[in-house]
């Protein structure tokens, strides 16, 4: 477990399932991800229980995801994910439930998670790939002192259109 000042960051299990539901299920998290909603409780149980697995199949990647919760509410407000190829990348990823946009949570979050792979983990750097739509967390990566290496065109197609992507960086 991640602790911050305000927040909780659960390494994510079957049983957070029944809280995140509702917080996925918000169509606006999906704007800019080429992913819908959790189908059903059901569905998310059973990824969840691949996700606590840890690792890919083939056993190269350690898979991290944790779910944010609020020290004080007890309520969860989002996931983080970490993809850990040792000793060569790590790349980050998160999704925050609109009604938690601007609240500081993600920034938060993201401090301690970036402290959280450089201190456990033997990467060079941490990335972030952001599609170049979506400003708030290009704000967000800009905020945490990553800097953008590249763009990628095309990165991805969903939702009737393709999307590039900026990759940003931060060094240990």
């Amino acid at each position: 477990m991640i602790k911050t000042e305000r927040l909780r960051l659960e390494p994510v299990t079957p049983a957070h399932a029944e809280a995140m539901f509702e917080v996925l299920s918000d169509e606006r998290i999906y704007t800019y991800l080429p992913t819908s909603p959790p189908a059903s409780l059901d569905a998310l149980r059973d990824s969840y229980e691949f996700l606590a697995r840890g690792e890919s199949p083939d056993g190269h990647e350690s898979w991290l995801n944790w779910i944010l919760v609020s020290s004080e509410s007890g309520r969860a407000l989002t996931y983080f994910q970490a993809t850990v190829r040792e000793p060569d990348s790590c790349l980050i990823a998160y999704v925050l439930n609109p009604a938690h946009w601007g609240k500081g949570h993600a920034r938060e979050a993201s401090v301690a998670l970036i402290g959280h792979l450089f201190e456990r983990y033997d990467v060079p750097s941490v990335e972030a790939h952001i599609d170049t739509r979506n400003e708030p967390s290009l704000r967000l990566v800009e905020s945490l002192g990553m800097v953008r290496t590249r763009t990628v065109r095309d990165a991805d197609e969903f939702k009737g259109s393709r999307s590039d992507e900026h990759v940003f960086r931060v060094s240990r």
